[in-house]
């Protein structure tokens, strides 16, 4: 995040900034930068930011709460499987249970 700072994104004519996740960005000593960071963002453009290294939803919430909406990481891979799972699974033909052969004579 600290690089930041040194690039301009429009200038470099860049598509895209690449920020990586870090578990210490929640610490308070990031969280007293947070106004400078929420600032390097919005100069960049927070539409053109991406976070990436996304291992939980905390990081989630943190890019969400700097206004990223682009995310990359094990976290987003997992959700996004277990949806195509889902999907998968509710395109399946559901099968009747298996019935056994009623005979009219009683059992004994």
């Amino acid at each position: 995040m600290e690089a930041l700072s040194f690039v301009d994104r429009k200038r470099l004519k860049a598509d895209f900034i690449k920020v990586a996740w870090r578990e210490e960005m929640t610490d308070n000593v990031i969280r007293k930068k947070y106004s400078e960071m929420d600032s390097l963002v919005k100069n960049s453009g927070r539409e053109r930011v991406i976070l990436c290294r996304c291992d939980s939803p905390t990081a989630i919430k943190f890019g969400q709460s700097l206004g990223i909406t682009l995310f990359q990481g094990r976290y987003i891979d997992n959700m996004i499987a277990r949806q195509r799972r889902a999907k998968r699974d509710a395109k399946k033909p559901v099968r009747p249970a298996p019935t056994r052969p009623t005979d009219d004579k009683p059992t004994r």
